[in-house]
């Protein structure tokens, strides 16, 4: 469990560094000095190249965060042979899983809607009321950023955005979560997968600091978490994150383009309920399907390895 405590204090250091590559990059690149920085993500100043170097920033940010930090700590705490194993395990995954990843993303998206409706609709009072106005403030921050960010003119900007807002979360946030926290909260639980899966969703979606969305990020995590635990390959969660996020960013982009009449991408409304109801069927029957390929023998996580950290 100690690695957990040393994993929170380098993505901590790796969030620093993001912000000195940022720093660093923009200003040779746009020639935007660090104190700017924190006005343009605010959209507070402008700058004609704004959208670019929001998502640099969130990009490096990103990747210092939670992949550069989190192989640092793993490559100091997890012997070179165990971790090698490791690693070498994880690039042999079937293209059936990576499939199957997908394919239960998608079709989970319209039952996730109703959950979204219900959890946007919220509301406290009361002592509460200062949360309640407090989660409502992290979502219009929240909007704020991804509109600077998914605003997207050309199929350039589309690219530079799904590998923003898709590819570089996708791959850190299940590098750290399902990578590392899961198997060490799974172990340190004795072994109950299915309470380390669903403590560690938990902490997935708290983090981001939307609790209007917090139940159906949630019940993301805990569908990232299973595939992992039933593959045993990172890259099969990382394929369904990737396929939500980006998902997400393609009919935000077909909507700018007025391709999608009608589609209002801050709606929080559920889809019609038959097709909530066959999202729910069918994601149940594809989660049945995937529990019974599960692999009999799960390659070891790094977090299996004792180590001095965990001791």
């Amino acid at each position: 469990m100690a690695r957990l405590v040393l994993l929170v204090g380098v993505c901590f250091i790796g969030a620093f560094v993001g912000v000195a590559l940022a720093a660093v990059v923009l200003s040779v690149v746009w020639d935007v000095p660090l104190t700017s920085l924190n006005l343009l993500l605010s959209g507070d100043a402008f700058h004609p190249h704004q959208r670019a170097i929001v998502r640099t920033t969130l990009t490096l940010q990103q990747i210092a965060t939670f992949t550069l930090a989190p192989l640092v700590l793993l490559a100091f705490t997890v012997p070179a042979r165990p971790l090698g194993q490791w690693v070498r395990a994880q690039g042999r995954v079937s293209g059936g899983w990576l499939l199957a990843g997908v394919l239960l993303t998608v079709a989970s998206l319209p039952l996730l809607s109703g959950f979204i409706e219900w959890n946007a609709g919220w509301h406290f009072s009361g002592p509460l009321a200062g949360f309640d106005q407090w989660m409502r403030d992290q979502e219009a921050t929240a909007r704020r950023l991804t509109l600077q960010v998914a605003r997207m003119d050309s199929g350039a900007e589309l690219l530079a955005t799904l590998v923003a807002l898709a590819l570089v979360p996708a791959v850190g946030e299940e590098l750290v979560f399902r990578g590392i926290v899961q198997p060490t909260l799974t172990r340190g639980l004795g072994g109950r997968a299915h309470l380390g899966i669903w403590l560690t969703a938990a902490v997935f979606s708290a983090i981001h600091l939307q609790f209007l969305g917090f139940v159906p990020r949630l019940l993301l995590g805990a569908g990232f978490g299973y595939l992992y635990q039933w593959s045993g390959r990172l890259a099969v969660p990382i394929a369904a994150h990737f396929t939500n996020n980006a998902v997400q960013v393609l009919l935000l982009y077909l909507s700018q383009r007025g391709t999608l009449s009608g589609f209002d991408p801050d709606s929080t409304s559920a889809l019609p309920l038959p097709w909530v109801l066959a999202s729910g069927a069918a994601t149940a029957g594809l989660l049945l399907r995937l529990r019974r390929a599960a692999a009999p023998a799960l390659p070891a996580a790094p977090d299996d390895v004792a180590s001095s950290a965990d001791a």
